[in-house]
């Protein structure tokens, strides 16, 4: 697994804030809950609990793959110089095209539309993002 060497943010579903950590020098030095409802958070979460190995997990889910076709590219033309997890998840914010979770960080971008527009997507991408990547767990 990557391993990430600094960083401190909020992990979020869309605006729910569900869990916060941070690292330092490569350890996770501080984590805890902000939620509740367990149905809401990711499912390595929902399984496992809230884990330094489940937030490491999770934040590397945030990273697309070193070994992705293309990605030096795009980091150059991006101004990241070299791969790193908090690189990436600062750039992009941990977005990911398949669901609602992300990262707020301190001084970035503190709600999802505000992630999502810094992105570059437009208004109708995003509330076709809410509307059908937002699937509540049904109830029996």
């Amino acid at each position: 697994m990557r391993a990430i060497r600094n960083l401190e943010g909020t992990f979020m579903r869309v605006n729910t804030p569900l869990f916060y950590f941070r690292y330092e020098r490569g350890c996770l030095v501080d984590y805890g809950s902000l939620c509740k409802d367990i149905k809401i958070m990711p499912i390595d979460i929902r399984w496992g609990g809230l884990t330094p190995e489940t937030i490491a997990e999770v934040l590397d889910d945030r990273v697309v793959p070193e070994t992705r076709q293309g990605l030096e590219y795009e980091m150059k033309e991006a101004g990241i110089p070299y791969f790193s997890m908090e690189n990436l998840i600062r750039y992009n914010s941990g977005i990911s095209v398949c669901d609602t979770f992300w990262v707020r960080l301190p001084d970035g971008p503190q709600t999802f539309e505000e992630a999502f527009k810094a992105m570059g997507f437009s208004e109708g991408y995003l509330e076709y993002r809410l509307r059908n990547l937002e699937n509540p767990i049904k109830q029996e």
